[in-house]
Parts: structure tokens; sequence; C-alpha cells
């Protein structure tokens, strides 16, 4: 026979794993999954659309300063990046609408060679003429994008050229700062 005190010691020991054992259970094995995460669904724009909304671009009068007259340069410089960009959006839109189109077309023409065993000369001439528009769409997608490219770092360059002022009276320093603020939210929309 085991001592009462043994006893107790074995009796408390076999209590406390039991219990340490439905703490682990619970861990280690769930009863139920956790429900998983739900990532957001991320809404692509439909083939052939495109929004560029520049940020307006605050009217400030210079303040007199050579600050203030830099200032209003990089203003000017910064609406004119948001003119090109926009007047080139349209562009854009066009030339992704003729590509969708154009895609669409070489699928079906080229479901039908497949299809066939021997196909028609005009199927193949369908299929042919669309890769040729696709190819000359995506030339022309690759240009504007370019310049998309170029008002990015132009704006970019903008931030860089705007950090360069120091000084200058507060309503510089105020018009500076939302200058920064524009010419950012310019750059990362492009």
């Amino acid at each position: 026979m085991l001592p009462t005190h043994t006893k107790a010691f074995a009796a408390l020991s076999l209590a406390l794993a039991l219990a340490a054992c439905s703490t682990m259970t619970g861990t280690l094995f769930p009863e139920k999954p956790p429900n998983p995460v739900a990532a957001q669904a991320t809404v692509l724009p439909q083939a052939g659309t495109s929004f560029f909304n520049p940020v307006p671009v605050a009217p400030a009068a210079s303040s007199g300063t050579p600050q203030g007259e830099r200032i209003a340069q990089l203003r000017g410089r910064l609406i004119a990046i948001q003119g090109e960009i926009s007047a080139r959006n349209a562009s854009l839109s066009e030339i992704r609408q003729r590509l969708a189109g154009d895609g669409a077309l070489y699928r079906i023409a080229k479901s039908e060679i497949v299809a066939s065993p021997t196909p028609p000369a005009a199927t193949l001439q369908k299929a042919q003429g669309a890769l040729d528009r696709i190819n000359t769409g995506t030339t022309a997608l690759d240009g504007e994008m370019r310049v998309f490219a170029k008002g990015a770092a132009e704006a970019n360059k903008l931030m860089v050229e705007s950090g360069a002022i120091k000084d200058g009276t507060e309503e510089d320093q105020s018009q500076l700062n939302t200058l920064r603020g524009q010419t950012g939210a310019t750059a990362n929309q492009l």
C-alpha cells in the first residue's frame, strides 16, 4: 500500500494532467474548424473601362516671394500633367475596348479552326486579321501606357523639387504642403 500523501499526490497529478489535456485537446484537435478569414474581393475594372479623375489642384495666389513663385510654377506643371493624362485617358479606354473586341473575334475564329478538320481560308484570314489588329492595338496601348508612366515620373519629380523649397512665408509653406499632398495623390493615381 502507498502512503496517504503519495496517493493524494498521485490523484492531484492525475487531475492536473487531465485538466491540461482538456485544454490542449481543444487547441490541438478543435471540434469545429475556424471560419476562414474572407479575403476582400478585389473588383477589377471591366475590360475597356478607365477612369481618371484628377485630384483638384487648389488655386492659390502667389505670395510674391521667390518660394511662392516656384510653388506657382510647380502647381502649373501639376495641372499640365493632369491635363495630359485626362486627355489620353479617352484614347486608352478606346484602345482597350478595341482590344477586347479583337480578342473575342480571334477566340471565335480559333474555335472554328479547331472544330473543323480543314478550316476554310476565310476563317483563317479572320483569325489572322484579328491577331494583326491585336498586335497593332498592343503597340498603341504600349504608347499610351508610356504617357501614363511619364506622367507618374513627372509627378514624382515634382515631389522631389517641392522638397527643395525651403523657408518662405507661412502662406508659402501652407501652399507647399497642399501642393505636395495633391502631387502625391496624383502620383498614386497613375
